[in-house]
Protein backbone atom coordinates (compact mmCIF):
# COMPACT_ATOMS: atom_id res chain seq x y z
CA UNK A 1 0.00 0.00 0.00
CA UNK A 2 1.40 3.41 -0.89
CA UNK A 3 0.22 6.94 -0.20
CA UNK A 4 1.83 10.15 -1.30
CA UNK A 5 4.81 8.07 -2.42
CA UNK A 6 5.36 6.89 1.16
CA UNK A 7 5.33 3.09 1.64
CA UNK A 8 3.29 2.36 4.77
CA UNK A 9 3.32 -1.49 4.46
CA UNK A 10 5.89 -1.80 7.25
CA UNK A 11 3.86 0.48 9.50
CA UNK A 12 0.67 -1.55 8.93
CA UNK A 13 2.45 -4.84 9.47
CA UNK A 14 3.88 -3.68 12.79
CA UNK A 15 0.44 -2.56 13.97
CA UNK A 16 -1.51 -5.55 12.69
CA UNK A 17 0.95 -8.36 13.42
CA UNK A 18 -0.12 -8.81 17.09
CA UNK A 19 -3.78 -8.81 16.06
CA UNK A 20 -3.14 -11.26 13.19
CA UNK A 21 -1.42 -13.59 15.63
CA UNK A 22 -4.42 -13.48 17.96
CA UNK A 23 -6.76 -14.04 15.03
CA UNK A 24 -4.75 -17.07 13.84
CA UNK A 25 -4.91 -18.58 17.32
CA UNK A 26 -8.67 -18.06 17.39
CA UNK A 27 -8.99 -19.83 14.03
CA UNK A 28 -6.80 -22.71 15.23
CA UNK A 29 -8.91 -23.01 18.36
CA UNK A 30 -12.12 -23.15 16.33
CA UNK A 31 -10.63 -25.69 13.93
CA UNK A 32 -9.55 -27.87 16.84
CA UNK A 33 -13.16 -27.96 18.04
CA UNK A 34 -14.35 -29.48 14.78
CA UNK A 35 -15.88 -32.94 15.02
CA UNK A 36 -13.97 -34.99 12.45
CA UNK A 37 -16.12 -38.11 12.65
CA UNK A 38 -18.50 -37.07 9.84
CA UNK A 39 -15.48 -36.65 7.57
CA UNK A 40 -13.83 -39.89 8.64
CA UNK A 41 -16.89 -42.16 8.69
CA UNK A 42 -17.03 -42.60 4.87
CA UNK A 43 -13.35 -43.62 4.91
CA UNK A 44 -13.98 -46.13 7.71
CA UNK A 45 -16.90 -47.62 5.80
CA UNK A 46 -14.97 -47.73 2.51
CA UNK A 47 -12.13 -49.63 4.14
CA UNK A 48 -14.59 -52.35 5.13
CA UNK A 49 -15.71 -53.01 1.56
CA UNK A 50 -14.39 -56.04 -0.31
CA UNK A 51 -11.83 -55.23 -3.00
CA UNK A 52 -11.85 -57.84 -5.74
CA UNK A 53 -8.42 -58.81 -7.02
CA UNK A 54 -8.73 -60.69 -10.34
CA UNK A 55 -7.30 -64.22 -10.35
CA UNK A 56 -6.55 -63.93 -6.63
CA UNK A 57 -9.62 -63.30 -4.46
CA UNK A 58 -11.16 -60.62 -2.28
CA UNK A 59 -9.12 -58.21 -0.15
CA UNK A 60 -10.67 -56.87 3.03
CA UNK A 61 -8.69 -54.47 5.20
CA UNK A 62 -10.61 -55.20 8.44
CA UNK A 63 -9.73 -51.89 10.17
CA UNK A 64 -9.33 -52.06 13.94
CA UNK A 65 -8.55 -48.51 15.09
CA UNK A 66 -8.09 -44.95 13.84
CA UNK A 67 -5.64 -42.21 14.75
CA UNK A 68 -5.87 -38.56 13.65
CA UNK A 69 -3.16 -35.91 13.42
CA UNK A 70 -3.44 -32.24 14.36
CA UNK A 71 -5.60 -30.20 12.00
CA UNK A 72 -4.26 -27.35 9.92
CA UNK A 73 -5.85 -25.14 7.33
CA UNK A 74 -4.62 -24.24 3.85
CA UNK A 75 -6.88 -21.60 2.36
CA UNK A 76 -10.38 -22.98 2.83
CA UNK A 77 -9.22 -26.61 3.08
CA UNK A 78 -8.78 -28.54 6.32
CA UNK A 79 -5.77 -30.86 6.27
CA UNK A 80 -5.15 -33.76 8.62
CA UNK A 81 -3.62 -37.23 8.46
CA UNK A 82 -5.37 -40.45 9.37
CA UNK A 83 -3.66 -43.62 10.55
CA UNK A 84 -5.54 -46.91 10.27
CA UNK A 85 -4.55 -50.06 12.12
CA UNK A 86 -5.94 -53.06 10.26
CA UNK A 87 -5.54 -56.80 9.75
CA UNK A 88 -5.89 -57.08 5.96
CA UNK A 89 -6.51 -60.48 4.49
CA UNK A 90 -7.41 -62.07 1.16
CA UNK A 91 -9.71 -65.02 0.63
CA UNK A 92 -11.04 -66.71 -2.48
CA UNK A 93 -14.74 -65.82 -1.91
CA UNK A 94 -16.56 -62.61 -0.84
CA UNK A 95 -16.37 -61.93 2.88
CA UNK A 96 -20.08 -61.23 3.55
CA UNK A 97 -19.08 -59.70 6.87
CA UNK A 98 -20.92 -57.00 8.84
CA UNK A 99 -19.19 -53.64 9.18
CA UNK A 100 -17.93 -52.53 12.59
CA UNK A 101 -18.85 -49.09 13.99
CA UNK A 102 -16.40 -46.19 13.94
CA UNK A 103 -14.22 -46.38 17.08
CA UNK A 104 -13.00 -43.48 19.20
CA UNK A 105 -10.17 -41.52 17.59
CA UNK A 106 -6.66 -41.67 19.05
CA UNK A 107 -3.53 -39.49 18.52
CA UNK A 108 -1.95 -39.95 15.10
CA UNK A 109 0.71 -42.59 14.55
CA UNK A 110 2.40 -42.94 11.19
CA UNK A 111 1.87 -46.37 9.65
CA UNK A 112 4.51 -48.77 8.36
CA UNK A 113 2.70 -50.21 5.33
CA UNK A 114 0.85 -53.52 5.14
CA UNK A 115 1.64 -57.20 5.27
CA UNK A 116 -0.96 -59.49 3.72
CA UNK A 117 -0.97 -63.23 3.08
CA UNK A 118 -2.93 -64.65 0.18
CA UNK A 119 -3.33 -68.11 -1.32
CA UNK A 120 -2.74 -68.88 -4.99
CA UNK A 121 -4.35 -71.94 -6.56
CA UNK A 122 -2.33 -74.24 -8.82
CA UNK A 123 -4.59 -76.88 -10.37
CA UNK A 124 -3.08 -80.35 -10.71
CA UNK A 125 -4.46 -80.66 -14.25
CA UNK A 126 -2.66 -77.52 -15.44
CA UNK A 127 0.57 -78.46 -13.66
CA UNK A 128 0.39 -82.00 -15.07
CA UNK A 129 0.07 -80.65 -18.61
CA UNK A 130 2.95 -78.20 -18.09
CA UNK A 131 5.20 -80.96 -16.78
CA UNK A 132 4.19 -83.50 -19.43
CA UNK A 133 4.83 -81.03 -22.26
CA UNK A 134 8.44 -80.78 -21.04
CA UNK A 135 9.02 -84.45 -20.30
CA UNK A 136 7.36 -86.09 -23.32
CA UNK A 137 10.23 -85.01 -25.58
CA UNK A 138 12.87 -86.51 -23.27
CA UNK A 139 14.27 -90.04 -23.40
CA UNK A 140 15.50 -91.86 -20.33
CA UNK A 141 18.15 -94.42 -21.23
CA UNK A 142 20.63 -96.75 -19.60
CA UNK A 143 22.75 -98.80 -21.98
CA UNK A 144 20.47 -100.45 -24.52
CA UNK A 145 17.35 -99.79 -22.47
CA UNK A 146 15.29 -96.66 -23.11
CA UNK A 147 11.84 -95.30 -22.29
CA UNK A 148 9.75 -92.24 -23.12
CA UNK A 149 7.05 -90.71 -20.95
CA UNK A 150 3.60 -91.21 -22.52
CA UNK A 151 1.32 -89.86 -19.77
CA UNK A 152 1.61 -87.90 -16.54
CA UNK A 153 -0.73 -87.09 -13.67
CA UNK A 154 -0.11 -85.27 -10.39
CA UNK A 155 -1.99 -86.08 -7.19
CA UNK A 156 -1.71 -85.42 -3.44
CA UNK A 157 -0.02 -88.15 -1.40
CA UNK A 158 -0.09 -87.08 2.23
CA UNK A 159 2.54 -84.36 2.69
CA UNK A 160 4.15 -85.14 -0.67
CA UNK A 161 3.15 -84.67 -4.28
CA UNK A 162 2.62 -87.89 -6.21
CA UNK A 163 3.47 -88.32 -9.89
CA UNK A 164 1.91 -91.09 -11.97
CA UNK A 165 3.89 -91.69 -15.17
CA UNK A 166 3.00 -93.85 -18.11
CA UNK A 167 6.00 -94.97 -20.15
CA UNK A 168 6.85 -97.00 -23.25
CA UNK A 169 10.03 -98.25 -24.88
CA UNK A 170 12.14 -101.23 -23.86
CA UNK A 171 9.50 -101.69 -21.19
CA UNK A 172 5.94 -100.43 -21.02
CA UNK A 173 3.84 -99.62 -17.98
CA UNK A 174 3.22 -97.14 -15.18
CA UNK A 175 5.37 -96.08 -12.25
CA UNK A 176 4.80 -93.73 -9.32
CA UNK A 177 7.10 -91.13 -7.80
CA UNK A 178 6.88 -88.94 -4.70
CA UNK A 179 8.45 -85.51 -4.20
CA UNK A 180 8.42 -82.51 -1.87
CA UNK A 181 7.56 -79.06 -3.34
CA UNK A 182 10.13 -76.31 -2.76
CA UNK A 183 10.11 -72.67 -3.89
CA UNK A 184 12.83 -70.58 -5.50
CA UNK A 185 11.52 -67.01 -5.22
CA UNK A 186 14.49 -65.58 -7.12
CA UNK A 187 13.58 -67.66 -10.17
CA UNK A 188 9.80 -67.85 -9.55
CA UNK A 189 9.78 -71.64 -9.79
CA UNK A 190 8.27 -74.50 -7.83
CA UNK A 191 10.47 -77.61 -7.95
CA UNK A 192 10.02 -81.13 -6.62
CA UNK A 193 12.94 -82.26 -4.48
CA UNK A 194 13.92 -85.62 -3.00
CA UNK A 195 12.02 -87.34 -5.80
CA UNK A 196 11.89 -91.10 -5.29
CA UNK A 197 9.87 -94.11 -6.43
CA UNK A 198 7.11 -95.14 -4.09
CA UNK A 199 7.56 -98.51 -2.40
CA UNK A 200 5.17 -100.50 -4.60
CA UNK A 201 6.79 -99.16 -7.79
CA UNK A 202 10.26 -99.94 -6.46
CA UNK A 203 9.26 -103.54 -5.73
CA UNK A 204 7.88 -103.98 -9.26
CA UNK A 205 10.89 -102.39 -10.97
CA UNK A 206 13.32 -104.60 -9.08
CA UNK A 207 11.70 -107.56 -10.85
CA UNK A 208 10.95 -106.05 -14.28
CA UNK A 209 13.16 -103.03 -15.05
CA UNK A 210 15.80 -102.67 -12.39
CA UNK A 211 17.80 -100.25 -14.54
CA UNK A 212 15.12 -97.56 -13.96
CA UNK A 213 16.18 -97.50 -10.30
CA UNK A 214 19.62 -96.22 -11.25
CA UNK A 215 20.50 -92.92 -9.56
CA UNK A 216 21.25 -91.31 -12.94
CA UNK A 217 17.65 -91.91 -14.06
CA UNK A 218 16.24 -90.67 -10.75
CA UNK A 219 18.28 -87.45 -10.90
CA UNK A 220 17.23 -86.78 -14.48
CA UNK A 221 13.58 -87.30 -13.58
CA UNK A 222 13.93 -84.93 -10.63
CA UNK A 223 15.67 -82.26 -12.73
CA UNK A 224 12.66 -82.19 -15.07
CA UNK A 225 10.10 -81.62 -12.30
CA UNK A 226 10.16 -77.83 -12.26
CA UNK A 227 7.10 -75.59 -12.59
CA UNK A 228 7.54 -72.06 -13.93
CA UNK A 229 5.38 -69.68 -11.86
CA UNK A 230 6.57 -66.43 -13.47
CA UNK A 231 3.29 -65.75 -15.29
CA UNK A 232 1.21 -66.39 -12.17
CA UNK A 233 3.43 -64.21 -9.96
CA UNK A 234 3.49 -61.38 -12.54
CA UNK A 235 -0.29 -61.53 -13.00
CA UNK A 236 -0.89 -61.57 -9.24
CA UNK A 237 1.40 -58.57 -8.68
CA UNK A 238 -0.33 -56.64 -11.47
CA UNK A 239 -3.80 -57.45 -10.10
CA UNK A 240 -2.88 -56.43 -6.54
CA UNK A 241 -1.28 -53.16 -7.68
CA UNK A 242 -4.35 -52.27 -9.74
CA UNK A 243 -6.65 -53.09 -6.83
CA UNK A 244 -4.65 -50.85 -4.47
CA UNK A 245 -5.23 -47.87 -6.77
CA UNK A 246 -8.90 -47.21 -7.35
CA UNK A 247 -11.86 -44.95 -6.64
CA UNK A 248 -14.01 -46.26 -3.81
CA UNK A 249 -16.87 -43.72 -4.04
CA UNK A 250 -17.79 -40.64 -1.98
CA UNK A 251 -14.68 -38.88 -3.26
CA UNK A 252 -12.40 -41.49 -1.69
CA UNK A 253 -9.42 -42.84 -3.63
CA UNK A 254 -6.76 -45.30 -2.61
CA UNK A 255 -3.17 -45.04 -3.72
CA UNK A 256 -0.88 -47.96 -3.02
CA UNK A 257 2.08 -49.93 -4.24
CA UNK A 258 3.07 -53.55 -3.81
CA UNK A 259 6.70 -53.78 -2.70
CA UNK A 260 7.21 -57.53 -2.77
CA UNK A 261 5.51 -60.90 -3.16
CA UNK A 262 7.18 -63.98 -1.71
CA UNK A 263 6.01 -67.61 -1.85
CA UNK A 264 6.36 -68.96 1.67
CA UNK A 265 4.31 -72.14 2.08
CA UNK A 266 2.11 -74.67 0.32
CA UNK A 267 -0.75 -77.06 1.03
CA UNK A 268 -1.71 -80.11 -1.02
CA UNK A 269 -5.48 -80.28 -1.47
CA UNK A 270 -7.69 -82.65 -3.45
CA UNK A 271 -7.62 -80.83 -6.80
CA UNK A 272 -4.85 -78.26 -6.41
CA UNK A 273 -1.76 -77.02 -4.63
CA UNK A 274 -2.57 -73.91 -2.62
CA UNK A 275 0.48 -71.68 -2.40
CA UNK A 276 0.72 -69.15 0.43
CA UNK A 277 2.16 -65.80 -0.71
CA UNK A 278 3.36 -63.02 1.59
CA UNK A 279 2.88 -59.50 0.21
CA UNK A 280 4.33 -56.24 1.53
CA UNK A 281 3.34 -52.77 0.40
CA UNK A 282 2.06 -49.28 1.17
CA UNK A 283 -1.40 -47.79 0.80
CA UNK A 284 -2.84 -44.33 1.39
CA UNK A 285 -6.22 -42.65 1.08
CA UNK A 286 -7.11 -39.40 -0.65
CA UNK A 287 -10.42 -37.72 0.18
CA UNK A 288 -11.62 -35.07 -2.24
Amino acid sequence: VTFANININDVLVKQLKPELGKFAKMIDAEIAKQDLKPYILPIWKAFQDDIQIPYTGYLRFQPQSLSVSEINMTGSVLNFNIGITATPSIQSSPWNKLNTPLPNLSPYKKGSGFEVYTDLRLDYDSLSKQLFDMMKIESFAMGKDKINITALRLFPAGEKLGIEMGFAGTKKGVFYLLGSPQFDNAKNILALKNVAYDLSTKNVLIKTAKWLLDETIRKKLESQMVFDMSDLVTLTKKSINESLNQTMGNGIKTQGKLKSLELVDWSLQKDAIWVRAKTLGDIGVIVE
